[in-house]
C-alpha cells in the first residue's frame, strides 16, 4: 500500500481494507448467531453437560457463564473492528483516535480467544472465568464510588470462599490474581498468543503485534513517544512566536498496518469460537478469504495459513 497520505484524501485508498473489515464484522455476527449457542456434538456442548462438577461456585450454569463471557469479549472486538473501519468512511480522517479503538479491540479479541481456548479442558476455563471475575472485582474496589467498592469486596470474597470449597486455592491482590495455579495473564502476553496462533514460534506478526499494542498504549495514554509518532517531520517551518511547527497527518500505510493486525486477530479469536461452538457458516469463510486479499495488498506478502 502506497503511504501517499501525506496532505491528499487517503478514503479511497483504503477503503477496500476497511469494506474487507467490515466483512469480517458482518460475517463474525451471522456466524455466531443471535444467541451463539453451542452446537450438537461440539466441544462447547461436552463442556456444559459437565455443569454439575461446579455447582459449588453459586450459579446453577458455571460452564454456561464462562461461554458467555468469552462470547461478550466477542462482541466488544466485533463492535470495536467495525467501528474502526467506519472510522475512515470519509474525510477528516482521524489522526489518532483509531488507535484507541484498535486497542480496545485488539485487547477484547485476545481476551476472547484466551477464554474460549480449545486446548485447555472444561476445568480450566471455569477457572479462567473466576480469574476473570476477579479482576473485576480489583477494578470495581479501586472505583471512587462506594457502591462499586462495597460490591466489588462482597464478591470478591464470594469466589475466594467458593473456589475454595472446591479445592480452588485463590491469590487475588493489585500484583497478583491466580485461582488453582492458573495466572491472569497480562494484555501483552494475550496479545503475543493471540497473534502467533498457528504458529510454534516468535514471527513477524508477532513481533509487529507487540509493537502496535505498544503503540496503541502509547497513544490512548497520551504519551508524546507515540503521539508524535504522527507529526511529518520533514517540513518543519518556525512560526511567527519562533516555535517549531510540522504538519500532522494520517498515513494511510500506518493505518494499514494497524487494520491487518486488528483483523488478524479478530479472526484468530473468531476461528478459537467457531471450532469450541462448532459453528460453519460460508459467508465467514468468504470474508476472510476477502480480508486475505487485502492483507496481501498491504503487507506485500502471502498471509499466514
Amino acid at each position: 500500500m502506497p503511504d501517499d497520505a501525506k496532505y491528499g484524501d487517503i478514503v479511497p485508498v483504503i477503503q477496500p481494507l476497511m469494506e474487507a473489515l467490515r466483512g469480517l464484522a458482518d460475517a463474525a455476527e451471522k456466524l455466531a448467531g443471535t444467541t451463539g449457542i453451542a452446537l450438537d456434538g461440539s466441544q462447547a456442548m461436552d463442556e456444559l453437560g459437565r455443569q454439575g462438577e461446579f455447582v459449588g461456585l453459586g450459579a446453577p450454569d458455571p460452564v454456561h457463564s464462562a461461554h458467555a463471557n468469552a462470547g461478550m469479549f466477542r462482541f466488544t472486538a466485533t463492535d470495536a473492528l467495525r467501528q474502526f473501519a467506519k472510522l475512515f468512511d470519509s474525510q477528516p480522517v482521524p489522526v489518532y483516535s483509531h488507535l484507541a479503538v484498535a486497542r480496545a479491540g485488539l485487547e477484547a479479541a485476545a481476551l476472547g480467544y484466551w477464554a474460549a481456548d480449545r486446548g485447555v479442558g472444561v476445568r480450566t476455563r471455569v477457572q479462567r472465568f473466576q480469574l476473570l471475575r476477579l479482576r473485576n472485582c480489583e477494578e470495581m474496589i479501586r472505583s471512587p464510588m462506594p457502591e462499586y467498592k462495597d460490591r466489588g469486596r462482597v464478591v470478591k470474597a464470594q469466589i475466594r470462599q467458593r473456589c475454595g470449597a472446591l479445592g480452588w486455592e485463590v491469590i487475588c491482590n493489585e500484583k497478583r490474581i491466580e485461582v488453582a495455579g492458573h495466572s491472569l495473564p497480562g494484555s501483552g502476553a494475550l496479545i503475543r498468543s493471540l497473534l502467533s496462533e498457528g504458529s510454534n514460534e516468535s514471527g513477524p506478526l508477532q513481533r509487529i503485534g507487540s509493537a502496535a499494542w505498544w503503540f496503541q498504549s502509547g497513544v490512548s495514554h497520551a504519551l508524546n513517544y507515540a503521539l508524535l509518532e504522527s507529526v511529518e517531520p520533514t517540513e518543519v517551518t518556525v512560526s511567527a512566536l519562533g516555535s517549531q511547527q510540522a504538519p500532522i497527518f494520517t498515513s494511510s500505510r500506518a493505518v494499514g498496518l494497524q487494520a491487518i493486525i486488528l483483523g488478524l486477530g479478530f479472526r484468530s479469536m473468531m476461528e478459537e469460537h467457531r471450532l469450541l461452538f462448532g459453528w460453519s457458516d460460508n459467508t465467514w469463510a468468504t470474508a476472510v478469504g476477502a480480508f486475505f486479499i487485502q492483507y496481501g495488498r498491504v503487507i506485500g506478502a502471502e498471509p499466514p495459513p
